[in-house]
């Protein structure tokens, strides 16, 4: 309401506004270099903070783009990207203007070799990881990309089929002598792919 009973009015003059809260959508800013992961029908996670539904901080839901809005601001270097939630979404205590969390994917769908975190030493400004080969550790410089959930995208320094050491890496000298169980072939799990095995030290 944007007068009070009893006021003078204009014409023209803005007495109420009314909001549907049924058919709500999403509107987000995305910077223009993120775009080439989004079109209409892609899907992406929403997180919402406490609110009065009942859904607590950390919670998903899911929403799909609708229209990337061709109209670029040129100083932020951003296009508005509107967003369809789903039902269950739809179902929480929303409101307008409401503060979410956009999950964005970082490009197009793509193979890419990732490592796990827990495999990654920092040694200054270099990032390495250990490798077994012909059953000894040996360290291995990498160039990192992005981080895909608990894995970072690998950009150089190790190859598909590489074994790397994800537990006690941190104790092991280059040379020392590492077992591991039996690893059988990993399935390919697109659009991530290279999901390098993991080996353990051994006690002794």
């Amino acid at each position: 309401r944007h007068t009070s009973e009893g006021a003078w009015l204009r014409i023209g003059d803005p007495v109420v506004t009314l909001v549907n809260n049924i058919d709500l959508e999403i509107e987000a800013d995305v910077p223009a270099s993120r775009l080439s992961g989004l079109h209409p029908g892609t899907e992406v996670s929403v997180m919402l903070e406490q609110n009065g539904g009942g859904a607590l901080q950390g919670d998903y839901f899911r929403a799909t783009v609708r229209a990337v809005v061709p109209d670029e601001n040129p100083a932020a270097r951003t296009r508005p990207v509107r967003f369809q939630p789903d039902q269950l979404l739809l179902q929480q205590s929303l409101a307008v203007n409401q503060h979410i969390t956009l999950l964005l994917p970082a490009s197009g769908s793509q193979q890419v070799l990732t490592v796990a975190k827990d495999a990654v030493l920092r040694r200054g400004s270099q990032a390495l990881v250990f490798i077994v080969a012909d059953g000894t550790a040996q360290p291995r410089p990498v160039q990192l990309g992005e981080a895909i959930g608990d894995r970072f995208q690998v950009l150089s320094g190790l190859t598909e089929n590489d074994i790397v050491v994800i537990r006690g890496n941190e104790r092991l000298r280059p040379g020392q002598a590492v077992v591991y169980p039996d690893i059988p072939p990993s399935e390919p799990a697109p659009p991530v792919t290279g999901q390098n095995q993991a080996a353990e030290q051994s006690a002794g």
